[in-house]
């Protein structure tokens, strides 16, 4: 499971990425879908990993 979400926060890492460079929001509705989808899988996978990792160290 870890390298599943290891994997997703790569993924939606680097679109947020090439969000920031070069503005992909603004090439339409479909576009600004999987911005907006991409964002929430990043921040709910690395979520999950802090979790995870965190219950391995206790």
């Amino acid at each position: 499971m870890l390298v599943l979400a290891g994997v997703v926060a790569g993924i939606t890492g680097m679109i947020s990425l090439l969000h920031i460079l070069f503005g992909l929001e603004d090439l339409g509705e479909g576009m600004r879908l999987l911005v907006n989808m991409s964002e929430f899988l990043f921040f709910l996978s690395l979520l999950f990993i802090l979790v995870k990792s965190g219950k391995k160290l206790l």
